[in-house]
C-alpha cells in the first residue's frame, strides 16, 4: 500500500513547477473506535486540480473536512500554505483562505443572494460594503447568475443555490477551493449547470480539491485523480492512467460500476 501513497503525492504535470499548497502526511482519523482514515498522504500544488473519488464510506469527505479543520484527527499532519491546521491559533486565519462548498448549500435564508455573498468579506475581511458589493457582483457574474442578486435562496432552484454558494466562497478570494460532492443534492437536470461552473473555475487557475462521483467531469478537469477505498489511497494518477490503465482490481471494479 505504501507505493500507492507515493503515487498519491506526485502532482500532475500541469502543476509540477508550482509550490505545495496542501501537504498531508500519514493522516489517521477515528470516530470512536472506528478508523476512517489510514495513513493518508497527499500533496496538492498551487493551480492543481485534484479530484477524489471512491465508494461511499471510503473517507473522501472526511479527508476534505480535515483539510479545512472541520474534523480533528488523531495522527499525522495537515499543512495548508505551510501552516499546521491543528494549531488552534492559526485555524481562523487558514480557514479565511480556504473556500468550501458542501453537498447542501448552507445559504442564509433570510438574506438575499447578494447579502449572502457580501457577508464574509465584510465581517471577516473587513471590506467596506461598497467593496464587498462590487466583489460579490463580480463573482455572481462569474457563476452566471447576476440577475438573481436580489432574490432570496428559497426563490432559486437547487442548481442556482449551489452556484450562489460557489460565488459566496469565491468572494473571500481563497487560495484553495474544496468541494464535497457539490452536485449530489441536485436533481439530474441541474447538475450540468453546476459542473459547467466548476469547469470554468478550473480553467481560471484556481487550486481545487473536489470529491465527486461525476466521472466525466473528473476526466475533463482533473490534473490528478485520487481513488480511495476503506480510508486509504488505493491509486492515484492523471485521468488517462486512472481511466484507461487502472493498476488495481479494486479500481477496475469501481470504474466498471461508474462508467
Amino acid at each position: 500500500m505504501s507505493g500507492s501513497f507515493d503515487t498519491a503525492t506526485r502532482p500532475g504535470p500541469a502543476a509540477t513547477a508550482q509550490p505545495i499548497l496542501v501537504d498531508i502526511l500519514d493522516l489517521d482519523k477515528y470516530y470512536g473506535s472506528v478508523q476512517v482514515l489510514h495513513g493518508v498522504t497527499l500533496t496538492v500544488r498551487r493551480a492543481e486540480k485534484v479530484v477524489i473519488c471512491g465508494p461511499s464510506g471510503s473517507g473522501k469527505s472526511t479527508l476534505v473536512r480535515c483539510i479545512n479543520g472541520l474534523e480533528t484527527f488523531q495522527a499525522g499532519t495537515v499543512l495548508v500554505d505551510r501552516t499546521d491546521i491543528a494549531q488552534p491559533r492559526e485555524l481562523d486565519r487558514i480557514r479565511a483562505d480556504i473556500g468550501m462548498v458542501f453537498q447542501q448549500f448552507n445559504l442564509f435564508p433570510h438574506m438575499t443572494v447578494l447579502e449572502n455573498c457580501m457577508f464574509a468579506p465584510v465581517w471577516v475581511r473587513k471590506m467596506s460594503r461598497a467593496q464587498a458589493r462590487e466583489l460579490a457582483m463580480h463573482y455572481l457574474e462569474t457563476v452566471r447568475i447576476p440577475d438573481k442578486a436580489d432574490r432570496y435562496p428559497g426563490q432559486l432552484s437547487g442548481g442556482q443555490q449551489q452556484r450562489v454558494a460557489i460565488a459566496r466562497a469565491l468572494a473571500m478570494k481563497p487560495k484553495l477551493m474544496l468541494f464535497d460532492e457539490p452536485t449530489s443534492a441536485l436533481d439530474p437536470e441541474m447538475v450540468k449547470e453546476v459542473l459547467d461552473t466548476l469547469v470554468d473555475l478550473a480553467q481560471s487557475g484556481m487550486t481545487m480539491v473536489c470529491v465527486t462521483h461525476e466521472m466525466g467531469f473528473a476526466r475533463q478537469v482533473a490534473d490528478r485523480l485520487v481513488f480511495m477505498d476503506q480510508g486509504r489511497v488505493v491509486e492515484a494518477g492523471p485521468p488517462a492512467q486512472i481511466f484507461d490503465a487502472p493498476q488495481t482490481d479494486r479500481l477496475r471494479a469501481f470504474l466498471s460500476q461508474m462508467l
